[in-house]
């Protein structure tokens, strides 16, 4: 779509206006890089950055020329996996096993130069994590900018663009995080930008793709983007200037030289990927192999695959939705619009021929039209690329409603009033949804907090800033001399934001914690509370190596805090499953990984006599691995279409029955223990939130130990493994701890569940030395303190916790605010169980009555807690 050639701004726009247009850019960049998301592919990416700033793959077989031109700068890469012991192997000359194809290198580099750039040890707290969490920020402002300097390049007002951008960044806040990809999508706002200088004939900006694509290569392999848009837009070109000719008038033309420029830098932007990459071709075809392969169908199946309709997913998609409201209804108000061009009076007299026609009508621009539609269908089909769509959108978004503005002039400066009256309506039904997405907090309960209130004031200053534009540009013939007012709301936007901001980062970093976690931004903003921290200092150590069954998003923290193997650079103890996916594993790996955690919480009788009938049908047990393994494979070939069904509905029916199977096969506990020992699996880390129910089937087994826990994860070791036998011929209490809180906590629990009265007695009194307030502590503590007759213990350990507690929530104190009164009402409900087991109802009423009030309390507090989350 084209812009027409009466640009609003000739009737005059203040320097100030796109000034404070630039300043809302920026303070939405910022706030939208505020939030923490989470960070488990950060640890990877640091873990491989510490891999190849060190020379172990230098002697690696099958290294490419690339590989070889980098070991001169310190840079060491290899298709052989270091971390994991069940990732892809690499077997030079064979196609499907290529090994690690690691296309975000140089993301990786970066980040572990960055974090170790002060020096000190690369595995603990350092001063340079603050420059990962500078380069963020850094990064979504300069893709903000550059979505807004795009849309002015194709001729938007400052007002719509600045706007346009603003929200494009903001409504794709919950996908902004410390990985790879945000940077595919800022170089694809880069390439939006230099495509709109493009349009406008200053073709040679085009060669600043070269550089892009070198960068965007090997940063991340949603390079194939940039490539896909670029034939798409040549391809749109190229038909419409064929439909030139029939229909004359309608579709935007370039010239012949601007077509050669475009297709020349088609073929550079899809050739650079397989020619400077360490990885060489096989970096520009596995890329569109996960995109367009059967495979890629099932690895799209993992959580930040999944589309936007499925509430599985991660982030928050409903910003986005409302955007593509917006956006929809903007495109049909264009569309109904441009077929209600002015019809032009015939020329009979000489006057008549001498009247210009209407040449600043807007043409329609196929290649947009195609840039639109893939970048909607891929970021609905895929949460993942809805930061992407938040930002290329923006551009086209502004530059319709720009042409809106335009065909509205022309129609009324042709008297047409009564279709000038209608398309305003049509402008207020666009308002009207402009506003859902703009002011959210409408839509819910009023709460009269500061932050609530500020929240609001920012969004009314955008808003207004939109109103009152579209009421100069579009209504008011003089916009000069009340042009000062837009520019006055816009700055209020941008400084309503600029404290939005600044209030968050208070609030979520450098705010005393209400759960009592002192954590530094860049350790906040990872989520290193769903990282085995203490966990992994005990691998350290204890010397723990092998294999390790772990959690997804952990994999990349277990092998970056092991102290590396001195020969090789591979971690001491080897991951079972990381973030790297599909870059780094088979996808029946993948699968199979899935399936062992998706394990039934109790065993299904007539289920798993189906089970068992299956197994004989195969020739085989139901506890033997190799019928788990025929599960899956089964499984595989129906998911991936490799067996023929008569209907969908017979395909999806035979999908469920395998799915089915292999739930309740892997709840026998032996057929579990087989398979984990035929794998090789001699440790098990596992988070006691996402896998509560692993936990009780790893405690169940007999040949299994838990050595260690605390009150995020627990380790177990396998008792019969070789690598283990060291470790489980001392006593717990011999081992080493990372500190007196894992210590005790550990310790103590595994005595608590010791069947001498003596031992579980110890182990009640040693959690009682734990410092920190933690439920499973307290309720460990009452049920054996009961059972073993320990009521007077009791009591006087939940009074003086009570009192502690009490003291700390009476002097209001900042820090664990929430920890603290969630702690007293523990204290005080179970003390008020005690006295109703000693028969005291005065004090049991007591105690019931400070509980209930204190749970008031907490469920206020956690509401608070909860709208700063939604609000942030």
């Amino acid at each position: 779509m084209e812009l027409s050639n009466t640009t609003l701004e000739k009737k005059g726009t203040p320097q100030w206006v796109w000034i404070g247009c630039v300043l809302l850019v920026i303070a939405a960049g910022l706030h939208s890089a505020d939030e923490i998301v989470g960070g488990g592919d950060t640890w990877v990416a640091m873990e491989c950055g510490r891999f190849q700033v060190n020379p172990w793959a230098m002697n690696h077989p099958g290294r490419t020329w690339q590989m070889k031109l980098l070991d001169k700068f310190g840079i060491h890469i290899t298709n052989k996996d270091p971390y994991s012991a069940a990732s892809r192997a690499y077997i030079p000359g064979d196609h499907e096993n290529f090994g690690w194809v690691n296309q975000n290198w140089l993301t990786h580099v970066m980040f572990f130069k960055m974090k170790t750039a002060f020096g000190g040890d690369w595995r603990g707290l350092q001063k340079g994590e603050l420059l990962i969490v500078i380069y963020k920020f850094l990064q979504a402002v300069l893709t903000a900018l550059f979505a807004y300097w795009a849309a002015r390049a194709l001729g938007a007002h400052p007002l719509l663009a600045g706007t346009a951008a603003a929200f494009g960044i903001l409504i794709s806040r919950s996908f902004v995080d410390l990985r790879a990809n945000v940077s595919t999508i800022f170089f694809a706002s880069i390439m939006i930008f230099l495509l709109a200088l493009w349009r406008e004939r200053r073709y040679r900006q085009l060669l600043w793709m070269i550089p892009v694509m070198i960068l965007g290569s090997n940063v991340h392999g949603g390079f194939i983007y940039p490539i896909i848009i670029f034939w798409l837009a040549l391809g749109g070109y190229l038909m419409m200037k064929l439909l030139h000719s029939s229909l004359p008038g309608r579709f935007v033309q370039v010239s012949g030289r601007g077509l050669r420029w475009l297709t020349v830098m088609a073929v550079v932007v899809t050739l650079i990927p397989g020619i400077f990459s360490p990885f060489g071709w096989e970096n520009l075809i596995h890329p569109f192999l996960v995109a367009t392969g059967s495979e890629g169908v099932v690895w799209r199946d993992v959580i930040e695959w999944k589309p936007i309709w499925d509430s599985n997913g991660f982030g928050n998609e409903g910003p986005y939705i409302y955007f593509l409201l917006v956006f929809g209804y903007v495109f049909v108000e264009w569309w109904m619009l441009y077929f209600f061009k002015p019809a032009q009076p015939q020329p009979r007299r000489r006057r008549q021929r001498q009247m210009p026609t209407v040449d600043n009508w807007p043409r329609i621009d196929l290649a947009h039209l195609g840039i639109m539609g893939i970048t909607v269908y891929m970021s609905v089909m895929s949460r993942r690329f809805i930061f992407l769509g938040g930002v290329v959108l923006t551009p086209f978004l502004a530059l319709m409603m720009q042409d809106i503005l335009s065909m509205v002039i022309v129609i009324r400066e042709k008297k047409q009033t009564t279709f000038t009256k209608f398309i305003i309506i049509l402008t207020g039904l666009f308002l009207v949804l402009f506003s859902l997405v703009t002011i959210p907090t409408f839509c819910v309960p009023f709460e009269p907090t500061s932050e609530i209130i500020l929240w609001r004031v920012s969004n009314i200053g955008i808003l207004l800033s939109v109103l009152f534009c579209n009421y100069i540009l579009w209504i008011h013939k003089k916009p000069r001399r009340v042009a000062v007012f837009p520019a006055f709301c816009v700055w209020i936007a941008a400084a309503s934001l600029g404290i939005v901001f600044t209030w968050a980062m208070w609030d979520m970093y450098y705010r005393p914690p209400a759960d009592g976690e002192v954590r530094t931004v860049f350790r906040r903003m990872v989520g290193i509370n769903d990282q085995p921290v203490r966990g992994i200092k005990f691998f350290d150590a204890n010397r723990v190596k092998g294999k390790v069954f772990n959690e997804w998003t952990n994999g990349g923290f277990i092998a970056f805090h092991q102290m590396p193997i001195p020969q090789t650079g591979e971690p001491p103890c080897k991951v079972f499953m990381d973030g790297r996916s599909q870059a780094a594993y088979k996808l029946r790996h993948f699968a199979y990984w899935r399936s062992l955690r998706n394990i039934p919480k109790k065993k299904n009788t007539q289920y798993y006599n189906q089970v068992k009938q299956l197994a004989g049908k195969m020739g085989l047990s139901p506890t033997d691995p190799k019928f788990f393994d025929r599960l899956i494979d089964e499984l595989l070939k129906i998911q991936l279409k490799e067996k023929e069904f008569r209907s969908t509905k017979e395909a999806l029916h035979a999908e469920q029955y395998y799915q089915t199977m292999i739930h309740f096969a892997i709840g026998e506990l032996e057929l579990y223990e087989n398979i984990l020992e035929r794998d090789g699996l001699n440790v098990a880390l596992l988070s006691l939130r996402r896998s509560r129910d692993l936990f009780r089937v790893f405690g169940r087994s007999k040949k299994w130990s838990l050595l260690y826990i605390d009150s995020r994860h627990a380790i177990f070791f396998r008792v019969d493994a070789p690598e283990n036998r060291e470790l489980l011929r001392k006593e717990p209490s011999l081992l080493k701890y990372p500190d007196e809180y894992s210590r005790h906590f550990s310790i103590g629990y595994i005595n608590c569940h010791s069947r001498k009265p003596q031992t579980a007695a110890q182990g009640a009194k040693m959690l009682m030395e734990v410092k920190r307030y933690e439920p499973m502590i307290y309720d460990m503590i009452y049920n054996v303190g009961m059972k073993l007759g320990m009521q007077n213990d009791l009591q006087k350990y939940f009074s003086q916790k009570r009192d502690l507690y009490l003291s700390k929530v009476e002097k209001k104190e900042e820090l664990g605010r929430l920890n603290n009164m969630v702690a007293l009402a523990h204290s005080c409900q179970l003390l008020g169980q005690l006295s109703k087991k000693a028969q005291k109802p005065d004090e049991t009423q007591r105690y019931h009555n400070e509980a209930t009030y204190y749970n008031e309390m907490i469920s206020s507090l956690q509401e608070r807690e909860k709208w700063k989350q939604w609000l942030w």
